[in-house]
This record gives C-alpha cells, structure tokens and sequence, in this order.
C-alpha cells in the first residue's frame, strides 16, 4: 500500500506521519495505528471480580463479530447501562485488538475472527453490500469519517484498485494493505472522531477530484439539500461534494431532517442507502431531482 499524506508518499507500516500544513509551519503528529494501540490511557480495566463488566464486554465482543458494527445507543439500551458504560467497554476492546472504535460505536477489524455460526446478514451489513456496488474499479473514491464509511472500508476488495481518500484514521486501518493508493487528508486532528478536519485538510482535497464520495452523519433537507449539525464535518464535506461526481449518502438511523449547515445541493446527491424507506412525498421529491433511494 502506497499511503500519501499531504502529498507526500509513505510505505504502509504501524507508524504513520500525519502532517498539519499551515501557512508558514508543518507540524509533525505521531500516531500508532497498529491494532490494539493504547488510544485512551485513562480509561481504566474493569475491577478484578467484576463479572458483570466481564461477561458484558465478551458479549459486545461476540456482537461485533457476527454484526460487523454495532452502535453505543443501541449497546447501551441492550444491557440496560449508560452510553458512557459502552464507550469505557469499547475502547477496553478496541485496546485488546477485539474491535475498532469508532465515533458512535464500533466494528469489526479486518481479519478478525468470525463467528463459527451462520448469522443473518444485518442491516449494517446489507447497507455497505449495497454501497460496495456503487463502486467500479479502478475509481477515485472518498471515505469520511463516519462508521458506515469505516465498514466500507473494512469490505472493499484490493482488486478494485482503487485510490481512496479520506480524513479518518479508522478508515485507514481498515483498508486491506493491497489497496492501490490512499491519500490521508492531514490536518487538525479530532480524537473524538479519531479524523482530521479544518484548513489543511480542506486545503488538499480541493486538489482531489473523486468519482464517487461515501458520505455518512448527514440529514436531507429536501427544501436545502445535505445538511450537517457540525460546522467543521459540513466545512470539509461541502469541499469534498464540489470534487465528487456523485455522493452516496449512507445511514442507518434518521436521514430526513434539517441542521444549521449546508453540505452539498440536492441535486449532488445520486444514491441514498438507508434502512428507514421514507414517505411516498419524500421519495417522489428525490426522484425528481434524480436521486436513487434504496431502503434495505
């Protein structure tokens, strides 16, 4: 794998250079990204005894091997504890290898073991299947920081030869290391969404150009076009919307909805993928401005 961050090229390996570009200076950021780095060192192993945070925490752990992804809300309602419980459990299993946390939840590491038993395919995994389709080989493809990205990430196949960008680190550990080129859009660095955001990252995509853009943590404004509720994911998306030929839209929770700021026009927007199908009125309004919806 041929990794290039602000333009320049690293050979892939567990230690990757992230630069922050500003006017006049480059800063020099370290970050492990071997599986299993201490990401969090002031979350603490549960106490020796604890059964209950024990028994949990396999639990989560066999969820996120035969789902692929699993979301906090979704844990933290399951077992009945805090959202705060859950991410204290997940960075405990992303420490030991066991998953990848990212902003929301968590998913499946590449090569990590799979349930011996047949599982139905779930929602999650039917969503990036459907994604995985959109893609031909040989593209430009951009990747956020979102978890539907990240899973997409973790499936795509070295043969597509693809050159994938993208401002997440999750993502970056997740692409299979035959993967043609990826361009890592350095700058700011956020550790709550483990991505990069701000001027320098804007700064290099605007010298990208994408064949198609997987874009997740969006609403549809059917009345505005893509909306984001933050500033700093929707200054970078819109740079990256302007750059792509088509942006696919994934999620699995609400997607019609309004926020403060603006994205992409509607009419940049060619597929949308999600597992809540919306109002015949909705539908109609996107097929008219040539979006295709598909509910799975």
């Amino acid at each position: 794998m041929v990794i290039r961050i602000d333009g320049k090229r690293f050979q892939s390996g567990h230690e990757f250079i992230w630069y922050q570009s500003t006017f006049a200076d480059i800063k020099v950021l370290h970050a492990e990204i071997a599986l299993g780095s201490k990401l969090d060192s002031n979350s603490s192993a549960p106490p020796a005894g604890d059964l209950l945070v024990v028994e949990r925490r396999i639990q989560i752990k066999h969820l996120i091997a035969t789902m692929g992804r699993v979301s906090s809300r979704e844990l933290a309602s399951r077992f009945c504890v805090s959202e705060d419980t859950i991410r204290r459990d997940l960075r405990a299993l992303n420490r030991a290898g066991a998953a990848l946390k990212v902003y929301g939840g968590a998913v499946r590491t590449r090569g990590a073991e799979m349930s011996p038993f047949p599982v139905p395919p779930t929602d999650a995994g039917v969503l990036v299947a459907a994604a995985i389709r959109l893609i031909c080989p040989n593209q430009s493809i951009y990747l956020d920081e979102s978890a539907e990205s990240v899973a997409v990430a973790g499936a795509l196949s070295p043969a597509l030869n693809l050159t994938v960008t993208t401002n997440s680190s999750c993502v970056l550990r997740m692409l299979d290391a035959q993967t043609r080129e990826v361009i890592f859009l350095g700058g700011l660095y956020d550790f709550e969404r483990s991505a990069t955001f701000g001027s320098a990252s804007i700064s290099l995509a605007r010298n990208l150009h994408f064949d198609v853009s997987v874009l997740g943590d969006c609403l549809v404004d059917i009345d505005c076009g893509l909306v984001s509720s933050n500033f700093h994911m929707a200054e970078l998306k819109s740079v990256v919307a302007e750059r792509s030929n088509a942006i696919a839209l994934l999620t699995t929770g609400a997607l019609i909805g309004t926020a403060p700021f603006m994205v992409a026009p509607i009419n940049k927007v060619k597929y949308i993928i999600s597992k809540h199908a919306p109002d015949e009125h909705v539908l109609g309004a996107l097929a008219d401005q040539g979006i295709r919806w598909e509910t799975v």
